[in-house]
């Protein structure tokens, strides 16, 4: 039996913090207590009404008090006191149960009830039972207030709503687009998610994308409703397929604002762990992974916040306001690496992250993307099909099997050796021996005897082998499939006595003067037939053949392919004129190929290939020391044959090519000879397609791996991902952002595009790709550049992780101070230099190689110890980044000089001709330059000759010399320095960016003693006599000024 006193002492806590509501009611002679919470709008839970229904009806005279609110109560109270106030509320029926259910629950009356709901149901509504109260009901939930039926009907018209709705975004948008409008200038689509697959494809036909295209379908942008902005990553975006994005939509849309807000800090903060769109959609399984600070923007609040309102500093008040608050959180973020963002401060709680969605499918009914068929007209449905089937499944030759009748091995083999023989004879006529070479050029690393039997069997055959090994690559030989009737080597070992030989090779005599014998174990060479099948007659996992990329390679990049022919050709190829019909030839004695110049494209490859052949097989003194002897027309033969087979591998035309006179040349022959022919073109075009093959392969990878390059340093990261050998994509740094993705269709494509910068785009761009590709240019690096030059240059340094600096890494300058560790330039390594805008400072700086660096920037982001050299057009500072702003070193300039071994003083260059940021124009008028003459872009030399050579009595008004500033300010533009003789100083230094600009100031000091010496000239000119006129006027001029 528990007393009053006893239950009010285990709810102490709660009646004097009041925050609770507490019931109290006797049960017997026995006290009973129990707690309860409202809800947001001061309502009970449903489930709280029902227990407190089920206390009322135990005890009618329960009570529900709160220390706060209920009088007789409050904290300061013992528990004596308190136990005294309950029962004043119990004897005295104060906040009696009945009271309190009535005044805090949302039920309406049962009448209204159901009047409402049947003018629900009628209108085919769901209904509702709690009193609204504006936007309190979550439709994804099921809480108690209204029955199964109604909630199911509520989701319903809910999808029918998302369905016929059209919003310009729920959660955010993609820009649909086609890349053959894209390359017309059209526009593209916005389209938004989550959406639904019948969606997707009405917008897919829209912009021209069905099944026939999908190459051709891209992403090109991404953006948010700015009520409701979501800050993802553009190139994560870009680079997702729509499935993840429509899954990733479906998740975010559940996030409430807050939420919201704590995943816009943690995508924008500088330290964002993001790095892939699976990461973001579990983010809603991560919400506690962050401690969000929404109204913390600085250091400064986050020091009040830990200071006065986290309750984490436990300190007299007055010692709190002899605190620096910035101060102190800036230590604090520092401490716990927490970073401020545009959407507060935010900082990891030490929560581990869950990987739940991360690296697994999208569930399927998130999957949305599926391309439409082709649209076509209704009464052209089934021939359109039957033609798109024969389009896509061409109709491939049946096998015609060789039928073996034989009993056993040897009887077969005769059989198969018969229509071998046969088939030989046959073989040599024009159109029939070039559907051999066709055969044999995909089958080259196989026997004659086999190739001729495929050829025989299955003409169109392109990879064969046995059914087991299809079946080992995940293919099955379809139902009803021939098999083609090749040869294989079986041999049989077999034992025999033989005579036992010394060393010298000759038999031992044993003890009965007879040679000694021993039984060995032979192997027999023997063939035997076995059934192999085309990859046409299989279905299941796709075969990886010769890469298309190199096909393509051999077909549209003729240098690429003819440098492959050189570095296979045994001996040099050249171009000269020859006289004649011929294309080319092998000379013997030279040692060189000679292809005719001013040929098609093709017609020199197919030259170089046949000259190669000779080469490797006619050549005189191989022939001779092999004692070879071949006519011309079989060389000829051979030569051609070779090169029909190369050219049919790498798709080159063979259109061209005719065999004629074969049959006169196998007529006559032995099937020994012609055998022996035709298995040596086919080895040696098998030589030639492997290291082509091989060649190509190597250099497409070189010349790729430089054209990426170039493509970094013009400002674009490759998307290998996404793209294949006929769909290419870039994705742009942040600089270049604006300009969007790039796509070619090839990498001739790109390599144009590259060429097309180093032609004409923008000197920042231009110098870096042209190094790339043409390093040969450039006798100094990016680094020695940047110390010689008078322009706006910019040089980053690591600490060298080999060095003695290394335990410095990532230490901040006050760490290094107490330490006594000086920062030298021999700790560091230069990983960074280019040209940078002149309007850009060290905060600039640091922001790009930290938010989105350039695409050729390979080093870690820019950190604490990391040194800056910049440039601006000669006046150069270097800065150590710091936990806070940046320290400048001013020995490190010079320090690196010295290690580069560059001059000393890079003062002695002219400031004004080393940089391309000023130029100098002299003009007849002023004013007004266009009314007379006018010299532009000039250096001030010849500014200042051209300026003495404009008569001076012309009328077009004043004549001056002055310059065109091109820094990117505000400033820029065309300014006087002199004007009929006179500086313009006091003009110039009364605006102060050109007082503080060196350019101007240098080229002032310079018009300034340009005006001196003239007048020094004139002074020396002058007769005496006007000479002492002149000393005259200027001392009466001083004795009028003192008597005055």
């Amino acid at each position: 039996m528990a007393s009053l006193r006893d239950v009010v002492s285990e709810y102490q806590d709660d009646l004097r913090n009041g925050i609770a509501w507490l019931a109290f009611w006797r049960e017997g002679r026995s006290w009973q207590a129990e707690a309860f919470h409202l809800d947001l709008d001061d309502t009970l839970y449903p489930e709280d009404r029902a227990r407190l229904a089920e206390i009322q009806a135990a005890d009618p005279r329960a009570i529900v008090v709160n220390g706060y609110y209920s009088g007789y109560l409050s904290e300061e109270m013992s528990v004596a006191e308190l136990a005294a106030g309950v029962r004043h509320h119990y004897d005295n029926g104060l906040n009696n149960i009945a009271l309190f259910m009535e005044a805090h629950s949302d039920e309406l009356p049962p009448d209204v009830l159901e009047a409402a709901r049947e003018k629900a149901h009628a209108a085919g509504l769901p209904f509702y039972e709690r009193p609204y109260r504006g936007d309190d009901i979550d439709p994804y939930s099921y809480d108690g207030h209204m029955s199964i039926e109604d909630y199911e009907l509520m989701q319903k018209l809910m999808e029918q709503d998302r369905e016929r709705s059209e919003p310009m975004s729920e959660v955010f948008s993609i820009l649909l687009h086609n890349r053959q409008r894209y390359e017309q200038g059209k526009e593209g689509l916005w389209f938004s998610l989550p959406a639904t697959t019948e969606k997707l494809q009405e917008a897919l036909r829209e912009i021209g994308i069905s099944a026939d295209n999908p190459q051709d379908f891209f992403l090109y942008d991404y953006r948010s409703p700015q009520e409701r902005p979501i800050k993802l990553p553009r190139d994560l975006v870009l680079s997702a397929d729509v499935d993840e994005l429509n899954f990733l939509a479906a998740r975010l849309e559940k996030l409430d604002a807050a939420e919201l807000s704590e995943l816009n800090a943690a995508l924008t903060s500088p330290q964002s762990d993001f790095h892939s769109i699976g990461q973001i959609i579990d983010y809603p399984d991560n919400v506690d992974y962050y401690v969000h600070l929404p109204d913390v923007t600085g250091t400064g609040q986050l020091g009040d916040y830990y200071l006065n309102r986290s309750g984490m500093v436990d300190m007299p008040q007055e010692w709190k306001a002899g605190i620096d608050t910035a101060q102190f959180g800036r230590h604090i973020a520092q401490q716990e690496q927490g970073a401020f963002t545009e959407y507060g401060y935010i900082v990891k709680s030490g929560d581990k992250w869950q990987r739940v969605h991360e690296g697994q499918p999208v569930p399927e009914e998130y999957r949305v993307m599926a391309f439409p068929q082709p649209e076509v007209m209704r009464d052209e449905i089934k021939t359109r099909q039957a033609a798109v089937l024969t389009a896509e499944a061409p109709q491939f030759q049946p096998v015609i099997p060789i039928d073996l009748n034989g009993k056993n091995n040897a009887e077969r083999m005769k059989e198969i050796t018969d229509r071998l023989e046969a088939g030989i004879q046959a073989l040599f006529e024009s159109e029939q021996y070039k559907a051999y070479l066709t055969a044999m050029s995909k089958f080259h690393n196989y026997s004659f005897n086999n190739t001729l039997l495929i050829a025989m069997q299955r003409p169109d055959a392109t990879l064969v082998t046995g059914y087991r090994n299809w079946q080992s690559m995940g293919r099955q030989v379809k139902k009803g499939e021939k098999g083609i009737t090749i040869i294989a080597p079986a041999p049989i070992k077999r034992k025999k006595e033989q005579a036992v030989l010394d060393q010298e090779q000759k038999p031992v005599i044993g003890p009965d003067g007879k040679p000694k014998t021993e039984e060995v174990e032979v192997t027999l060479p023997c063939f035997k037939a076995i059934t192999v099948f085309d990859i046409e007659q299989t279905t299941g996992e796709p075969i990886r053949t010769l890469a298309p990329e190199i096909l393509t390679a051999a077909v549209e990049d003729f240098d690429l392919f003819l440098q492959a022919i050189r570095e296979i050709s045994p001996v040099p190829i050249r171009f000269d004129a020859i006289e004649g019909s011929a294309n080319g030839y092998y000379h013997n004695l030279d040692k060189e190929i000679v292809i005719k110049k001013d040929m098609s494209q093709s017609q020199t490859l197919k030259t170089a290939i046949h000259e190669t052949a000779h080469a490797r097989l006619h050549d005189k003194e191989i022939m001779e020391s092999q004692g070879i002897e071949k006519d011309r027309l079989t060389k000829e033969v051979e030569a051609e044959s070779v090169a029909y087979c190369v050219c049919s591998v790498f798709e080159l035309d063979t259109s061209e090519y005719s065999f004629p006179y074969i049959a006169g040349w196998s007529s006559g022959k032995e099937l020994r000879e012609l055998k022996a022919s035709m298995d040596v073109i086919r080895k040696t075009a098998g030589e030639i397609i492997d290291e082509l093959t091989e060649k190509i392969e190597m250099m497409l990878e070189q010349k790729q791996e430089k054209l990426i390059a170039a493509v970094e340093a013009a400002g674009y990261r490759f998307a290998k991902e996404e793209s294949n050998s006929q769909h290419l994509q870039f994705i742009p740094d942040g600089t270049h952002r604006m300009q969007g993705h790039l796509f070619a269709k090839s990498w001739n494509e790109v390599e144009r595009w590259v060429e097309a910068i180093i032609e004409k785009g923008d000197p920042i761009q231009k110098e870096r790709v042209e190094r790339v590709i043409y390093p040969e240019r450039f006798e100094q690096s990016f680094e020695e550049m940047m110390f010689t030059r008078k322009e706006c240059r910019l040089s980053i340094y690591h600490l060298d992780e080999n060095g003695s600096g290394r335990d410095q890494l990532f230490v901040g300058m006050e760490d290094l101070q107490k330490k006594g560790i000086m920062v030298t330039a021999d700790q560091y390594r230069c990983v960074y230099s280019s040209l940078y805008l002149p309007n850009e400072d060290m905060n600039a700086i640091y922001s790009i190689f930290n938010d989105d660096p350039p695409a050729d920037y390979k080093a870690h982001s820019l950190s604490v110890s990391d040194v800056v050299i910049m440039n601006q057009n000669g006046d150069m500072k270097a800065y150590f980044v710091d936990r806070f702003g940046f320290q400048e070193l001013t020995d490190f300039v010079e320090e690196r000089k010295k290690i580069l071994g560059m001059e000393n003083d890079i003062q002695k260059r002219d400031i004004l001709e080393q940089t391309s940021c000023i130029s100098f124009y002299a003009a007849e008028c002023s004013e007004f330059p266009v009314l007379g003459e006018v010299h532009h872009d000039l250096n001030l030399p010849d500014a200042l000759e051209a300026y003495e050579k404009i008569p001076a009595e012309r009328m077009n008004g004043l004549k001056s010399v002055g310059f065109n500033l091109q820094e990117g300010s505000d400033y820029d533009g065309m300014m006087d320095l002199m004007v009929a003789g006179r500086s313009q100083r006091e003009i110039l230094d009364s605006i102060p960016f050109y007082k503080e600009n060196k350019l101007v100031q240098e080229a002032l000091k310079r018009v300034e003693q340009y005006i001196e010496e003239k007048s020094l000239n004139v002074e020396k000119t002058r007769p005496k006599e006007e000479k002492g006129e002149i000393q005259k006027t200027k001392s009466q001029k001083r004795r009028e000024d003192m008597s005055l």
